[in-house]
């Protein structure tokens, strides 16, 4: 469904508020019209969104999987917001990437292309996946979704184009793997971080001193499959999860809109949290955590 809509589709909506509930934005600032419930009783009521009222939003995912009527509300956000705001759309590459059929391939989130050790790091703990580098690594798309801008039809094509064939995806980006379960959805995904986590070293290493933040998008992007992994985490190395009482990803509002407190969000998610240690999954959560924290914050794969 990430396409041009050219609307807000709210039809089937019936009103729950299940959404707010669980919108960080929401709990921040008490604007109902920062909500999908709000932007939909808005259009219920054959009135107009405002383009800046949704760009609010810092797409953390929890909507989708908590709206009972299976509205994929991240994918029309992402739609409704390349159609209103005005960009020049993002062009296809001058030079095609190469197609990499049969491989193992990482995809790394939007901090892993500035960080070069980060990503060595990455490979070699994925020596035994025989993982390569993705030759196209998205970071253009996924900057695009974030910030409302138009892919283009070609920009889309060349990307997924790499992808196909691939025997599987490795990924840290929850936007672009929002982006490959919809359009390729017969490929093989795996989030970086529930990965690594999966190993028996790394496990190990996981204590009731911890405290684990999740990387909300990727969480959300493979809810259900992502409820039961991180269920079995917590009861074999009892750390602490950044899940509320509805199982879902507390973000931490690393990659939001500067009208989003990520200092108010940071104090929320540490609130009565009595963990040593703080291990992250997202780069992103990393550098602001450390900064926000006065505990140990070390990245997953840093654990060893």
């Amino acid at each position: 469904m990430l396409h041009s809509t050219n609307q807000f589709d709210a039809s089937a909506c019936h009103g729950c508020g299940l959404c707010s509930m669980v919108c960080p934005v929401y709990q921040q600032g008490g604007n109902v019209m920062h909500t999908p419930h709000g932007w939909a009783r808005r259009m219920q009521s054959a009135g107009e969104l405002d383009p800046e009222e949704v760009m609010v939003c810092m797409l953390g995912g929890a909507c989708a999987p908590v709206c009972p009527q299976d509205i994929d509300m991240m994918q029309m956000l992402v739609a409704y917001r390349q159609d209103t705001q005005d960009h020049t759309p993002v062009a296809a590459l001058a030079e095609a990437p190469a197609r990499q059929k049969g491989k193992v391939v990482f995809i790394g989130d939007r901090c892993c292309a500035d960080d070069a050790a980060y990503r060595e790091k990455i490979l070699h703990l994925l020596h035994g996946q025989h993982a390569v580098m993705a030759s196209d690594q998205g970071q253009d798309i996924s900057e695009a979704m974030q910030a409302g801008r138009k892919v283009s039809h070609a920009r889309m094509h060349q990307f997924l184009g790499t992808l196909q064939g691939v025997k599987k995806i490795i990924i840290s980006d929850g936007l672009l793997q929002m982006l490959i379960r919809d359009k390729l959805p017969q490929i093989s995904m795996e989030s970086l971080g529930r990965l690594i986590s999966s190993h028996t070293e790394v496990r190990r290493c996981i204590t009731a001193d911890d405290y684990y933040v999740l990387d909300s998008q990727s969480y959300h992007a493979d809810y259900e499959r992502a409820v039961l992994y991180y269920d079995n985490l917590q009861q074999q190395t009892a750390c602490e999860l950044s899940r509320d009482l509805h199982r879902l990803a507390m973000p931490t509002g690393a990659l939001s809109s500067s009208r989003f407190s990520q200092p108010g969000q940071v104090e929320w998610l540490m609130a009565g949290r009595k963990a040593r240690r703080i291990i992250v999954e997202s780069l992103a959560d990393y550098y602001l955590l450390a900064e926000q924290c006065d505990r140990p914050v070390v990245h997953i794969t840093e654990i060893l």
